[in-house]
């Protein structure tokens, strides 16, 4: 499907931020399929979906792995294991962004949290699996299901699981939001490691013992990160040493923060010494321990691909998650696929439009084979109703899911075509100068070139945009064309207009086309549409269309004029302006005493001429009124 189909049938529709003009804004999903089964709980679920949904399958077997596991985690709805799987995979984040940021060395310690908790709660969802799997009593698990748990069993997980266990993640999840917070291994599995950090934690006491040998008044000895060992030199003191050099001066920050008494910093050969002995001890501690995590980074980097891989199957989990939800929730049935050319539907259903609805959705029986479906009705009658939801079961049932319907039995489709919608935009009405209609004829054009025969082509009131005697004739030739099988065999194709002449005209041959009608019935002379779709049947040609524009809302004089306009010109009478307020009230008497002098005797005698020159008097005068 190109962009264009995607927007005409609602499968994604992108809405634009209201400042996106001015760079600011992200756009966010409106209300189409993808957000109708989007209860996604992890990133990756989120991200699956979509890609689902942008891509169906075109092989059975595929297609069946999925309807398999929906159907299975459907009959589980309700169960304890379902709901701490959804738990679970809810705390699931980006873990291949993650590792990818480790991959490039620029993980923060937030990525380190998100790989290991990732990990975690995606071991602990598919551990759920294995439960369902052990309470199993001889049938047999869902292969797609069986291929997502056992992803759960990969080799490298026990290394990775290791390696991270090794680190100490209670400073990390304490520290988190302070911007020195680092990523270091636990005490205890290193050596080298414990013994840094014991130097450390002992350099305050050797500190105090330097000073105090020096037993000068205003002066110690401090240790700081990359400088090393120094003497500090309080204000008012001096420090008589002629190895000293002065390092820098800074002001003594007191406890409020604010700048006290100048300290001024020394090396001399004690501190030199120190340095050469112990060095800097700091940055020693944070070395070994970056060095101990570099160990845990090419770990992890070297199970890289059972982890996306984990990764992967924990996305596939949660969209199947959510078809099962939504296929229980909404009452959907599982189609059957096959081989032939064909779509049947038994009272299928709009999936967006039962839901937004405030009565019941009425639905319809659907069937397409290798003829092209003909389907008339008046305004407001569900013709593309019919012609939206015939697309959207065959998407649904090809990403895996089950269908709005009582029952389905569908080929598969490789393509959908849509002309439901003129795209025009000011790009092209001012750079390509296209009109409305030619972008039209290009949607057709680009059906035909295109198509093949186990494409879906739909086409929406194709021709309205010309006069009714060339759109009737291109509708017809483009349906003939289509059903002599100019392009191969004839695809499935349905096809709403308005446009009966070509019925009239016996504009298409016989088996070219099978007719629907769009049923209506009347309550107090108000067309009431039935939404019900009867093969066999054309429409008598009347859309409703001033009942229609009354359920809109359209006021009630526009409605009036539009009434009288309609009669007289079903009745072959001169048209007349109403232009002041009482004016119908006078054509309709001037109508009256026109046609009580045409049914007088005197009148017989009258020829034609002297008739058609009395009835252009009165329509003069009547538009001058």
């Amino acid at each position: 499907m190109d962009s264009g189909s995607m927007k005409a049938l609602d499968i994604t529709r992108l809405e634009e931020h209201p400042s996106l003009i001015r760079g600011r804004g992200l756009p966010k999903e409106g209300f189409s399929l993808l957000s109708l089964l989007d209860r996604s709980k992890s990133v990756g679920g989120r991200r699956a979906l979509r890609r689902w949904v942008s891509r169906p399958l075109t092989r059975i077997p595929e297609i069946v792995q999925r309807h398999d596991a929906v159907g299975y985690l459907v009959s589980r709805m309700g169960h304890e294991t379902i709901a701490k799987m959804a738990t679970q995979l809810s705390r699931v984040n980006d873990l291949p962004r993650s590792l990818l940021r480790l991959k490039t060395c620029t993980a923060r310690p937030v990525d380190w949290l998100v790989i290991v908790d990732s990990l975690t709660n995606i071991q602990l969802a598919l551990n759920e699996l294995d439960i369902m799997c052990a309470d199993l009593s001889g049938d047999q698990f869902p292969e797609m299901l069986e291929l997502i748990r056992r992803a759960n069993c990969a080799a490298g997980l026990f290394e990775v699981g290791r390696a991270l266990d090794s680190l100490d993640w209670e400073s990390v999840r304490r520290d988190i939001k302070e911007p020195s917070v680092r990523v270091v291994p636990r005490s205890g599995l290193s050596a080298q490691v414990d013994a840094a950090r014991t130097r450390l934690q002992n350099l305050p006491d050797f500190l105090e013992t330097e000073t105090r040998s020096l037993a000068l008044p205003g002066v110690t000895i401090r240790c700081i990160p990359v400088i090393g060992f120094v003497a500090a030199v309080d204000e008012g003191y001096g420090f008589h040493d002629d190895s000293a050099d002065l390092l820098f001066e800074a002001g003594k920050q007191t406890e409020t923060g604010e700048e006290g008494p100048l300290v001024r910093y020394f090396k001399s050969d004690r501190t030199r010494f120190l340095d050469e002995q112990l060095g800097d001890v700091p940055g020693l501690v944070r070395d070994v321990e970056d060095a101990f995590v570099r160990t845990v980074e090419a770990t992890i980097l070297a199970y890289e691909a059972d982890l996306l891989l984990m990764a992967h199957r924990a996305a596939e989990l949660d969209v199947l998650l959510c078809l099962a939800e939504v296929a229980h929730d909404f009452g959907y049935c599982r189609p059957q696929m096959c081989d032939e050319a064909v779509t049947t539907v038994v009272k299928a259903r709009h999936p967006l439009l039962e839901r937004v609805l405030e009565t019941r959705f009425i639905p319809s029986d659907i069937h397409i084979d290798r003829r092209c479906l003909v389907i008339t009705g008046p305004n407001y009658s569900g013709k593309s109703v019919i012609l939206k939801t015939a697309a959207l079961v065959h998407v649904l049932a090809q990403i895996g899911s089950f269908v709005p319907a009582d029952e389905a039995r569908l080929g598969i489709v490789d393509r959908i075509f849509t002309r439901m919608s003129s795209m025009e935009s000011a790009g092209a009405a001012a750079f390509q100068r296209e009109s409305s209609f030619s972008i039209d004829v290009q949607q057709i054009v680009s059906m035909i070139r295109c198509c093949t025969p186990s494409s879906l082509i739909l086409v929406d009131e194709f021709g309205k945009g010309t006069n009714s005697l060339d759109g009737s004739s291109l509708l017809a030739a483009v349906i003939r064309h289509l059903a002599h099988g100019r392009c191969g065999p004839t695809p499935r194709s349905i096809f709403a207009t308005h446009l009966l002449e070509i019925f009239d005209a016996e504009l298409l041959g016989d088996g070219e086309a099978i007719l629907g009608e769009m049923a209506v019935e009347f309550e107090d002379d108000e067309p009431v549409p039935l939404f019900a779709l009867r093969i066999g049947s054309r429409s008598i040609g009347n859309s409703y269309g001033i009942a229609c524009a009354r359920k809109a809302g359209v006021r009630d004089e526009v409605l009036e004029r539009a009434t009288q306009l309609t009669e007289r010109l079903s009745q072959g009478k001169p048209l007349w302006r109403a232009n002041e307020r009482g004016s119908n009230d006078r054509k309709l008497i001037i109508d009256a005493a026109v046609a009580e002098f045409m049914s007088h005797p005197a009148a017989e005698n009258w020829s034609q001429e002297q008739v058609e020159t009395l009835l252009n008097l009165v329509q003069r005068v009547t538009l001058r009124g």
